[in-house]
Parts: C-alpha cells; structure tokens; sequence
C-alpha cells in the first residue's frame, strides 16, 4: 500500500489577497519567525519565558510583539 502525501491546502476566495497571519509560541530568539515571514506571513504575537531569549529576539526584529512571560500567567486582555 502507497501512502500519498496530503494535498496542500489552498487558500479560498474569500481568503485571497488578505495577508497570511501567526502567533509564535515560545518564540526563542525567533527562528520561527524568520522562517515564515520569509515566505511572506506576518507574526502578530510571539511569547517566551526566558529573558535572555527575549533580548535576542528583540535584536533581531526591534521591540516587537514578543511579550516575556509565562503563557500561564498571560491574560489575554
């Protein structure tokens, strides 16, 4: 038996022309976010808990939407 790789989604009507969108959870120092900004998405959020990274990820995309903290004690408000 074969096994096909999963077709990959396309974007509908609707949906075509608005920008692609994520929130980076434990971002790190942001690789994540180099990645897909790369291939043209927009990073609205971004968290991580250690401060060390949080000075990396801030140098590498300004004071941004990172918010350092834990995701536990993050309201959403």
């Amino acid at each position: 038996m074969t096994v096909s790789p999963p077709m990959p989604r396309r974007r509908t009507k609707a949906l075509k022309g608005l920008p692609l969108t994520a929130v980076e959870f434990f971002a790190g120092i942001g690789l994540v976010r180099l990645a897909i900004e790369n291939q043209g998405w927009r990073t609205l959020w971004a968290n991580d808990i250690d401060p060390d990274k949080a000075e990396m990820y801030h140098a590498n995309f300004g004071k941004s939407e990172l918010v350092v903290g834990d995701i536990y004690k993050i309201s959403c408000g």
